[in-house]
């Protein structure tokens, strides 16, 4: 599985990008979460203080939401 991560600052210019090989075997909904856990651990470790997250997997964004509605946040 591969993982890419690209952020821009606040006008949209880029301003750092990564990439993670990792020798697992994952469904979509895995990889997709297994992505925002490291796009999560890049921005803290950048120091980023607001970060907002793309992203087109439906089911890693409702598992959030429901997450976010019962205060698990």
């Amino acid at each position: 599985m591969g993982i890419g991560l690209c952020f821009r600052d606040s006008s949209g210019r880029f301003a750092i990008a990564s990439t993670v090989s990792n020798p697992c075997r994952a469904s979509v909904p895995e990889a997709e979460a297994l992505t925002l856990l490291e796009s999560l651990q890049t921005a803290h470790a950048e120091g980023f203080q607001r970060v907002i997250f793309y992203r087109d997997s439906r089911t890693l964004v409702s598992a959030i939401n429901s997450l976010t509605a019962y205060g698990l946040n």
